[in-house]
């Protein structure tokens, strides 16, 4: 056998070695090789192959494949970037989305990446029908390459839940799912054996496979669909020409096949060997002894090609190692001299490096209040120990598991060699399913390495602020910031790379000589601007209401701002009516107020300092020391300071606002203590100084909501609570945990061995354990096992 030389590329290498033998039928070899140069034209640009470099997949290991409302499932997401599939993303941002069965966005959050890995939670919505639902992740970067590249998996949900109970459809009178066909290498080849393969469902979707026979026109021809997973059937089919031929259902409906091609060449493939990859070419009489050329590629990267010939009842017979091909979707084309595709097969190409997960029972007691213990190993296929993170989930194994309809993202490898069926039904996935067959040829959707807030500042006089330096300020509990853009020529404002959890209240404001001329009201460009997206607006075309100036991270959308300019048109929310005196905050009626005399006014430390047993001192805009009365120093707890209805969180400098309000702008300060900052629950037991503000005039109140914009950070963090998996009927009635335990960060050690202890919440009579785990360098390896 001849090793052949495939095309060598400037970015990365790609070593093919492909053996060519002819059928049993043929004596002897037929002779070529692949010595020569690769003809002009093939490869493809730079920029392309730098795009093969920086393509991204993620992968998610949730705790379990099914739900009921108002729960949170827990996921890890693991995320890799280029040929080889290294642990790496230059995007700091991930969504992951829940999608009921007819595709609507229920729920959306964002998640930050560090280090190719992100984890939380997500929640089923508390009025959610009982159904088959899937959760979807992605980053805005993987939109370049198409919706294929998605990860995508099944999750059910079920309203009501009760003891070993089959999960039952709330769709049973949906119509059944009409099959679809796909003829190995595209179509049925008169007088050739050909693979088809029947799928119940689009390959988004989870069926039962089908269960019938193929025949043709009369009965006289038969031939039983093998059924397997997925919704998969197959049969081989040597369909003659003038034929016509129909899939018999056992369930009495018939559905025709596609029509039999009587000219053509059939490309077959078998990838039950882990090493190679076996094909086969065959031509109809009518096409014998032409030249023809078959081209290997990784969706535009033509990494191999070569001319043979076929003669009619002399298959070609190819054998293609496949240890150092990167991992992913291997396309097989052949053409003839004018470039005409006749025959094309994508074939999936395993990443042959993988990590050996084990375990070892130590306690398994899954009765309430007592303790499991497992012990966990990682070798690679050399048995060499590995250190690595993985995580780890142990669920109830009497719950309904969802079918295993997973698309897009990446194969994880098992601790086991496939079987031959799970090899082939890997297979019928990559033939039914095979992504994107293209690089973008530019770039639409930039990387993106935090949160974003893009739109267009105005003043509180409606006019749109160009070219103007803004002040942004927000804080809560664990963020505080303070910065400085500046609007564009159109008058755009951008803030990129945010980071916090939660909901944060954005403050924005610009130099003037009073509240009115200072304050800026931002308008964002939200999905009713936008005309692109496929994940913002529900299917029906209807948003869901949300509170009055609340908005999330831009949207994640081709942004083109030519013409937007003409937003400064747009009509905005009006100013609310303005008073000659501002109104008192929820209503609280404070004995203690300074007001400022706006003919006069002082600096705000010797205003506090005539509210009675408060004194100022120091430096006040870098770190004031503030005296307050004892009554409120006995209490130990920190003073609340409050703008127009606005928290300031402490962060350690006190939480003041001496360095971000003009003393000018205050119209009044209050001090409420005790029973009067009640309203403020705990965040109000060492008291709260109240600032209301004003304009220059020294008669009108503007309210400081009218500049801010309350802004959704990354998903909360919300810690693992077997409790939490355990709501019944959307409510916080609690039924039996559906997981008993979940660890994303489980370490091994440098003998690649790891200990996991727990306590059982509820009595179990099984549970299933499963294990995930990617090594910075991409080696991959996914363990599960029922006990």
């Amino acid at each position: 056998m001849k090793i052949l030389r495939p095309l060598t590329f400037p970015l990365f290498s790609l070593f093919f070695c492909f053996t060519i033998a002819t059928a049993q039928t043929v004596a002897g070899p037929l002779a070529g090789t692949w010595e020569g140069e690769p003809v002009a034209g093939l490869q493809n640009t730079r920029a392309l192959d730098s795009l093969l470099q920086w393509e991204e997949r993620v992968v998610l290991h949730t705790d379990r494949s099914a739900a009921a409302p108002g729960e949170y499932v827990y996921f890890k997401a693991y995320l890799t970037t280029g040929p080889q599939r290294q642990r790496y993303s230059h995007s700091g941002v991930l969504r992951v989305e829940l999608l009921d069965a007819a595709g609507t966005l229920v729920n959306s959050q964002v998640y930050p990446i560090q280090a190719g890995i992100s984890e939380g939670a997500i929640q089923v919505p508390r009025k959610a029908a009982g159904a088959n639902y899937s959760l979807r992740a992605y980053t805005r970067w993987m939109q370049n390459y198409g919706p294929g590249n998605y990860f995508s998996e099944r999750l059910k949900v079920r309203e009501k839940w009760t003891e070993h109970a089959d999960f039952v459809s709330e769709n049973e009178n949906a119509e059944p799912f009409k099959p679809v066909f796909y003829p190995e290498g595209g179509q049925l080849l008169r007088g050739i054996n050909n693979k088809v393969v029947i799928r119940m469902a689009d390959p988004g979707e989870c069926s039962t496979a089908p269960s019938g026979q193929i025949t043709n026109s009369d009965g006289t021809y038969s031939v039983k669909v093998q059924a397997y997973g997925e919704g998969f059937g197959m049969a081989l089919v040597r369909p003659q020409e003038g034929e016509t031929y129909r899939l018999q259902l056992d369930d009495g409906r018939s559905f025709d096949l596609p029509e039999v091609v009587p000219s053509g060449y059939s490309l077959q493939i078998n990838n039950l060997d882990r090493e190679r990859l076996r094909v086969r070419i065959q031509a109809t009489p009518d096409q014998s002894g032409q030249t023809m050329e078959l081209r290997a590629s990784l969706k535009d990267q033509t990494i191999m090609q070569r001319e043979i010939t076929v003669e009619s009842g002399r298959p070609v017979n190819l054998d293609i190692a496949v240890g150092s091909i990167p991992p992913g979707v291997l396309e097989l084309a052949l053409t003839d001299a004018a470039g005409r595709v006749w025959t094309r097969r994508p074939v999936l190409i395993e990443d042959n490096r993988a990590l050996q997960i084990s375990m070892e029972p130590i306690l398994t007691d899954f009765r309430k209040g007592e303790e499991a213990a497992f012990r966990l190993r990682v070798t690679d296929r050399e048995g060499q120990p590995v250190q690595t993170e993985l995580s780890l989930s142990v669920a109830d194994a009497t719950l309904p598991q969802a079918e295993v309809c997973r698309h897009g993202g990446w194969t994880m490898t098992s601790n086991q060699e496939l079987s031959r069926q799970e090899r082939f039904v890997q297979d019928l996935r990559a033939l039914t399913h095979p992504g994107s067959d293209t690089y973008p040829k530019e770039i639409a959707f930039p990387v993106q390495r935090g949160l974003e807030l893009i739109g267009y500042a105005y003043d509180l006089n409606n006019e749109l602020l160009r070219e103007t330096p803004i002040q942004v300020m927000a804080s809560n509990d664990s963020t505080l910031i303070i910065d400085e853009v500046t609007t564009d020529a159109s008058g755009m404002i951008q803030l990129d790379n945010l980071k916090f959890y939660g909901e944060l209240p954005l403050v924005f404001r610009t130099k003037g000589e009073d509240t009115r001329s200072t304050l800026v009201r931002v308008e964002p460009l939200h999905r009713d601007i936008l005309s692109h997206g496929d994940s913002e607006t529900p299917a029906d075309g209807k948003r869901k209401k949300s509170r009055d100036r609340d908005v999330e991270t831009t949207p994640w959308t081709m942004i083109d701002t030519t013409g937007l300019i003409a937003l400064q048109e747009a009509v905005v929310r009006a100013d609310k009516p303005e008073v000659k005196e501002s109104p008192s905050l929820y209503n609280i009626k404070s004995a203690i107020t300074v007001h400022q005399d706006p003919e006069r006014p002082v600096e705000t430390a010797i205003l506090m300092s005539r509210i009675p047993g408060v004194t100022v001192s120091g430096d006040i805009n870098v770190n004031p020391r503030i005296t307050l009365p004892m009554r409120v120093v006995a209490t130990g707890a920190p003073v609340l300071w409050v703008v127009d209805g606005i928290i300031l969180a402490d962060q350690g400098i006190g939480g003041h606002p001496f360095s971000l309000i003009p003393y000018t702008e205050i119209e009044r300060i209050e001090f409420v203590v005790g029973p009067e900052a009640a309203i403020f629950g705990a965040r109000g037991a060492g008291g709260a100084f109240l600032l209301y503000t004003r304009s220059g005039a020294g008669m009108d109140y503007i309210p400081r909501k009218e500049a801010s914009l309350n802004f959704r950070g990354f998903a909360p963090r919300t810690p693992f609570s077997p409790e939490l998996t355990a709501i019944e009927d959307g409510r916080r009635q609690r039924g039996t945990p559906k997981a008993l335990y979940w660890n994303p960060e489980v370490q091994t050690d440098a003998n690649g061995e790891a200990v996991v202890r727990f306590t059982s919440p509820a009595d179990y009579s099984e549970v299933l354990i499963t294990a995930m785990g990617v090594s910075a360098d991409g080696t991959s390896g996914y363990f599960r096992i029922s006990l």
